[in-house]
């Protein structure tokens, strides 16, 4: 299983709905990962410069006849679209679209809601599709969780990255924001590095 790909693109296309960029590993294996225009756009593929670093969170889909890598910028996207992959009749590019169509506390704001005709926005999924997206996904997950909550406090900034740092780290979901939770105060101290705050996290354990 490939769950993160960092190296430098060296190549990246829209071609039709999808998007690809080619990305070259230091061990000097390459990989084409396709994205989103979202993600396509926030890691600057539209104009990227030689040997611009990137780091994706990848989700790999095996198939008979191919092996194909989906990117995105941070794990909870990665989480969502594998999450979507799980209800019958999803496929990967519905799962992309929806991803990239609305952020992590907007998708679970109306699955919380039940507003399944704000998903039908989402080009190809009718009112049928969207119903069983949000029933799916409602039975399944804890909307009571930090990420997913719409009406509490979320993560962002320095809080997500070491969020996602602890889990990429092997870290369960529970003790990272366990973790995160305890050194709230410390996210608000412009002095404080992020790699300040990941060696902090750690230590916490």
């Amino acid at each position: 299983m490939i769950i993160q790909i960092v190296g430098n693109i060296i190549n990246a296309r829209i071609i039709g709905k999808l998007s690809f960029v080619d990305v070259m590993t230091l061990s000097g294996v390459g990989y084409r990962i396709y994205v989103g225009s979202e993600t396509f756009n926030s890691i600057g593929a539209i104009d990227f410069q030689k040997d611009q670093n990137v780091t994706l969170y990848t989700s790999l889909i095996v198939r008979e006849d191919s092996q194909t890598l989906y990117g995105f910028e941070n794990i909870e996207k990665r989480d969502l679209f594998e999450s979507l992959l799980g209800v019958s009749g999803v496929g990967p590019r519905t799962a992309l679209s929806i991803v990239d169509t609305f952020s992590i506390n907007d998708f679970y704001s109306l699955v919380e809601k039940g507003d399944y005709s704000s998903l039908t926005k989402v080009s190809g999924l009718g009112t049928k599709g969207a119903q069983k997206i949000i029933l799916d996904i409602k039975g399944k997950v804890d909307l009571n969780t930090p990420e997913k909550k719409s009406n509490g406090k979320v993560y962002d900034g320095k809080r997500l990255q070491v969020y996602e740092a602890l889990i990429s780290l092997g870290l369960k979901r529970e003790e990272a924001q366990k973790i995160i939770t305890q050194m709230d105060n410390q996210f608000d101290d412009v002095s404080v590095t992020l790699n300040d705050l990941i060696a902090q996290a750690l230590r916490s354990r």
